[in-house]
């Protein structure tokens, strides 16, 4: 299995079909049928391929927030999912790794994402962020519709990639919620 970096305005029909058929797999319930993203296309993917075959994907916005009123560089992970016939045999560990040396190698302070499961975060570092008051822009049906404020103790990880620990404070993610 190979690791792919790929921008989204690169990714070729084919791979925009198979995308679009492993998220439908791996998200049965929140995905519209036919599309790559969620809410919005992410800046980039890390596919995991095995010969021209996408058996995994995570993507990744690049941006920052305001947490407290400090400014912080992130990578947001969008829509980790592993192909069920590959599942347990570590890709998605192998593609939280890629990630992070490349937030690394880019000065970022953290990665963050939204996750219902957190046993595959916690093992490679990600922390809960409690209490997690969080603003966002709600988008439904490729349409703003309006600025939340939530808790979401629940499902907001992050993983610190530098010496700069998680401020307190309300995460204002000046934009959408990935």
């Amino acid at each position: 299995v190979e690791i792919v970096n790929i921008r989204e305005y690169e990714l070729s029909s084919s791979m925009k079909e198979q995308l679009s058929a492993l998220l439908s797999t791996c998200f049965p319930d929140s995905l519209k049928q036919g599309r790559i993203y969620f809410k919005q296309l992410p800046h980039f993917r890390l596919l995991a391929m095995e010969g021209e075959t996408i058996v995994g994907n995570l993507g990744i916005d690049c941006r920052i927030i305001n947490v407290g009123g400090t400014i912080l560089n992130i990578f947001g992970g969008i829509d980790l999912c592993v192909h069920p016939d590959r599942q347990g045999s570590g890709l998605g560990a192998t593609l939280l790794e890629a990630a992070e040396k490349i937030a690394v190698g880019s000065s970022q302070d953290f990665i963050t994402l939204i996750a219902e499961r957190h046993d595959l975060y916690e093992r490679q570092g990600f922390q809960r962020i409690q209490p997690a008051d969080t603003k966002w822009f709600a988008i439904e049906d490729r349409a703003s519709v309006v600025l939340l404020e939530e808790d979401l103790s629940d499902c907001f990880m992050a993983k610190q990639l530098g010496e700069r620990p998680w401020p307190s404070g309300q995460i204002d993610m000046l934009g959408y919620l990935f």
